[in-house]
């Protein structure tokens, strides 16, 4: 320890130690060429030679001639080839524009300013369709309710089947798997086949008055005349909940539906959930059993948790996400990718949780004429608004 401090303190050894420093250093860059930009921006080459003398020179300019003619031209063709990839993608960009504007991705914005404001045919048929449909349905439900089972059947199916042709060709078909469309399902097997299955009733009531009918807020479907495909999306909510309550108030006549039934608590949580797990697990069976090859070779085929987790601006994705965060799994910012088991598990559980939480008004409704009426009339008004 005294050796140490006295040496410390001693200037001559000190200036020693800097010296073997310095001559370790110079030893290190022996043989070694830098380069640097003088004041008159012409580069100089410095070479420490291996017996350590600097020497200093400038270096001449390169022609072009001195470039092998290989390496130019692979250049060159690299350079057409980002200038082709440029304009490909700038044409693709402009074609989706120019698709969304005037609806043909071959006709240019001014051309489509220039022309006479036209009303689509198919925007004419499908709003005449859409107001025969309200007018038809009005009718049938207050004059001829029996009738109105098979019109529901008949109607929907026009409707579903125009959907998967038209969803098959931007590969959204799969959409048709999600929850709704099963409920619907399960309400024509009930209401066409098994009438006095009591439960089963039940179930789907509870599913289409609440889950069903609460898809027309979150989902903010639209009565839209001039759109067949959101006539499609609102009819498919709001058909269900409508033939359930002409079936549950006797409007439909239905021997085994009494008018002073209720639904029990146990029944309530029982009996939709049922009919829930057998979706869940066909829902899977399907997409990550029957189609998981054919979805991992085509990421462009879209189902629900591939749309929403892609959806950025979608307030379920957002929701989900916000959950992740303050549970820990997930960082802000993080992306969600669709094909993870993160993101699967976490759209099924919110859609659970979903289900669980809209099921709750729906004994009240089952037990009240007027409450269920208003509450009709309250969710369609939105789809309307």
């Amino acid at each position: 320890m005294q050796d140490n401090s006295r040496s410390e303190d001693d200037p001559s050894e000190n200036t020693k130690s800097v010296m073997d420093t310095t001559l370790d250093k110079l030893r290190q860059i022996k043989g070694k060429v830098f380069h640097m930009i003088d004041g008159n921006n012409q580069l100089v080459r410095f070479t420490f030679g291996k017996d350590g003398q600097l020497s200093l020179e400038n270096v001449p300019r390169i022609h072009l001639s001195a470039i092998p003619t290989k390496m130019l031209e692979a250049g060159k063709e690299m350079k057409d080839k980002m200038r082709e990839v440029r304009k490909d993608t700038q044409g693709r960009a402009q074609k989706k524009w120019r698709k969304a504007v005037t609806g043909d991705a071959e006709k240019s914005v001014r051309e489509h300013m220039k022309e006479v404001p036209q009303v689509k045919m198919i925007d004419k048929i499908s709003f005449t369709f859409g107001v025969l449909c309200i007018c038809g349905s009005e009718w049938l439900a207050l004059r001829k309710p029996d009738w109105f089972p098979l019109y529901y059947y008949a109607f929907m199916s026009v409707l579903l089947v125009w959907r998967f042709i038209a969803y098959s060709r931007d590969k959204y078909q799969l959409f048709m798997l999600d929850f709704c469309y099963f409920v619907n399902l399960s309400v024509v097997l009930q209401t066409a086949f098994f009438p006095s299955n009591i439960n089963w009733f039940k179930a789907n009531y509870i599913l289409c008055m609440g889950p069903l009918m609460f898809a027309i807020v979150v989902w903010k479907n639209s009565l839209v005349f001039h759109s067949l495909d959101k006539l499609t999306s609102f009819f498919l909510h709001a058909f269900p909940p409508l033939t359930v309550h002409l079936l549950r108030w006797g409007l439909i006549h239905n021997p085994s539906v009494l008018a002073d039934d209720f639904i029990a608590p146990v029944e309530v949580l029982l009996l939709p959930l049922g009919l829930y797990l057998c979706w869940q697990l066909g829902y899977w069976t399907i997409t990550e059993g029957a189609l998981r090859s054919q979805l991992a070779n085509d990421p462009d085929m879209i189902t629900s948790v591939r749309y929403l987790a892609r959806d950025r601006k979608n307030g379920f994705r957002n929701l989900c996400m916000s959950l992740l965060c303050w549970l820990g799994f997930s960082q802000p910012g993080e992306g969600l990718d669709p094909d993870s088991f993160k993101a699967k598990v976490t759209f099924a559980v919110t859609q659970l949780i979903y289900t669980l939480i809209t099921i709750i008004p729906t004994p009240f409704l089952y037990s009240s004429y007027s409450l269920s009426c208003i509450y009709l009339m309250l969710l369609y008004g939105f789809g309307t608004w």
